[in-house]
């Protein structure tokens, strides 16, 4: 992923509203959401990984890298497999958060958030801690958890709002937060290794480029009966988006 904004604990109804855009080069092939097994959860089919799974069970993960062009390497391990083992493991978020340090670098620099059905971690190998998210509304992108990049500031307004409102209608209305074009100026982006031009691109909320962009939109909610449901918007080259995936099941 490269945007999620979430609200943990503040919904009397939902524990966990989710959002989460995937940008990535229109060119590396990709399966949309499904179940395959225990997991629900996109295919990364180039190097078999995820970028967003939910179990039969509950757990959560989410993956976004982080951006620092000096320390990418080619050679790494992909980072999107941390979330499938995860969701494939026994380990409860915290154990699984500690382990990760004895070999994040065999990956590229990344977040992490993992759901156990109790606590919700946030993982960042840059500084190789780990701590619970506190409630509230959060945003993630390729920098730390809720940093003062323009795009976090702004999906995190939106998503507010959102929240706010008296009447929703699921899944549109949390989809269209996320398809938000508006670019920042060129005085608020960050400084991140990449040309001014990039920047530019990556700055809004959701990408539209020739060969790069957000791929999928993801709706994730887990209400307080451990009912969760997911929605998967994917978007193509053409600009043409289709929900391809809608999925609702109760965790045991």
């Amino acid at each position: 992923m490269c945007l999620v904004v979430f609200s943990w604990k503040t919904d009397s109804k939902n524990r966990l509203t989710l959002l989460a855009n995937r940008d990535e080069f229109f060119e590396r092939p990709t399966e949309s959401a499904c179940f395959r097994g225990n997991t629900l959860s996109g295919k990364d089919l180039q190097c078999g990984g995820t970028w967003l799974g939910v179990s039969r069970q509950g757990k959560v993960a989410v993956i976004t890298n982080f951006r620092d062009p000096p320390a990418h390497r080619a050679s790494a391990k992909s980072r999107g497999l941390l979330v499938s083992d995860f969701l494939d493991s026994s380990c409860s978020a915290k154990d699984f958060a500690a382990q990760i340090s004895s070999h994040r670098a065999r990956y590229n620099p990344f977040n992490l958030l993992l759901y156990d059905g109790q606590v919700l971690i946030s993982y960042s190998s840059q500084t190789d801690t780990f701590a619970e998210v506190a409630p509230g509304t959060h945003a993630l992108s390729n920098h730390h958890l809720d940093s003062d990049w323009p795009k976090v500031k702004r999906v995190k307004k939106l998503f507010s709002h959102l929240l706010n409102r008296d009447k929703l209608h699921y899944p549109e209305d949390y989809l269209n937060v996320m398809e938000d074009p508006k670019q920042a100026e060129d005085s608020e982006l960050p400084e991140t290794g990449v040309s001014l031009e990039w920047e530019q691109r990556l700055s809004p909320i959701f990408i539209k480029s020739a060969e790069y962009g957000t791929r999928s939109t993801s709706l994730l909610l887990i209400d307080n009966q451990n009912r969760i449901r997911f929605t998967e918007k994917s978007h193509y080259p053409d600009r043409k988006s289709l929900i391809t995936c809608d999925e609702t099941f109760i965790v045991p």
